[in-house]
């Protein structure tokens, strides 16, 4: 049977600057260590990894309207891997990772009440491994993607629907290649209500048997806009939402695209299982702050993690109307499942903007 348990350790560091009211730019720094004992087809082992990485990051508008951001990441590391074997030695290896993720946005005309704009964007992504004497070495997993096309919508205070009209190429896995991207979406705020929804369809590529198509919604309900009372968040999605590796229009990040979403898909999208991600929580003050107790499920296809926990915000406001911190710690127990372990998570930020 295969089987693997095991364990993340992750700390950031960054900080920003807001250079006038069109303009930010900053940096992150990120210390990711990890340990997994696995047993894959009769072989047991453990499996470490440990990467350092900094990522800049740069977003503005310009007084035409223009917006552009950018984010890049450069890390380095080791990755090691000890079989349970009678006499087994240490294999060890280099590991590195490089990415970066530029765009565009300028608006050009308007249609009938709707804003025409053309947008780009182009983005890489690069891990591998070197310098060993073993099988983890000369491993090297490596994507670019970079688009162009066109995109009309409506941007009011309650609703923006758009559709973009894209031309993509592929490079550096087993999709590479040129192809058509059509994206739709709509987003909804009010009050208490913040919903949005996309879908994405490749239309035509030049590889082989390659597909992509998905979509993807989320409904955000808060009692109160401070989060005490009831908060409730509902995220269906199917299939591939969000592009084929680099970026696409979803949460934005950066005023651009929301990078976290970065990953390889596979070559038949259509097999993709539909994936719920719902939480529930209840915001109630306590002392200067708030205190939020909630529970989550995530499932995806046959497998589901189940989580309950607490967070504890604190924001205070200095002399300075400008300055302010924020410290948040949050306690969450998951559930053992097949495959998971589950196990306590502790997570603790801090924020001082100047």
């Amino acid at each position: 049977s295969n089987d693997y348990e095991g364990g993340m350790a992750s700390i950031y560091l960054g900080g920003d600057v807001q250079f006038n009211a069109n303009w930010l730019a900053g940096a992150a720094v990120s210390s990711n260590s990890g340990t997994s004992d696995y047993t894959v087809t009769g072989r047991s082992g453990e499996l470490k990894t440990s990467l350092i990485s900094v990522y800049p990051y740069v977003n503005g508008r310009t007084g035409s309207g223009m917006e552009l951001w950018f984010i890049g990441g450069f890390g380095s590391g080791e990755a090691e891997d000890l079989s349970q074997h009678a006499g087994a030695t240490a294999e060890t290896s280099d590991l590195s990772m490089t990415m970066g993720a530029a765009g565009i946005r300028q608006p050009v005309s308007q249609i009938s009440g709707m804003d025409l704009s053309i947008v780009g964007g182009v983005g890489i992504l690069s891990l591998t491994t070197k310098d060993g004497q073993n099988a983890i070495d000369g491993l090297d997993a490596g994507v670019s993607q970079a688009r162009v096309g066109a995109e009309i919508g409506r941007n009011t205070a309650s609703m923006s629907p758009y559709l973009r009209l894209s031309g993509r190429y592929d490079g550096g896995g087993s999709q590479s290649g040129g192809g058509l991207e059509v994206v739709g979406g709509l987003r909804y705020a009010s009050d208490k209500i913040d919903f949005e929804a996309q879908g994405r369809w490749l239309a035509v590529h030049s590889a082989a048997d390659y597909q992509e198509f998905g979509g993807t919604a989320r409904l955000l309900y808060k009692s109160r806009p401070d989060g005490l009372g009831l908060n409730v968040s509902l995220q269906p999605g199917w299939g591939d939402a969000n592009g084929s590796a680099l970026f696409g229009r979803s949460n934005m990040l950066l005023g651009g695209s929301d990078l976290r979403t970065m990953r390889l898909v596979g070559r038949e999208m259509a097999s993709q299982p539909l994936v719920l991600d719902n939480d529930v929580g209840y915001g109630i003050a306590l002392g200067p702050g708030l205190l939020m107790l909630g529970a989550r499920q995530l499932r995806f296809g046959g497998q589901a993690q189940e989580s309950v926990g607490l967070a504890y915000n604190l924001a205070v406001q200095n002399s300075a109307e400008t300055d302010t911190s924020n410290l948040a710690l949050r306690l969450d127990y998951d559930r053992p499942q097949p495959f998971m372990v589950g196990g306590l998570r502790v997570e603790i930020r801090y924020a001082l903007r100047l």
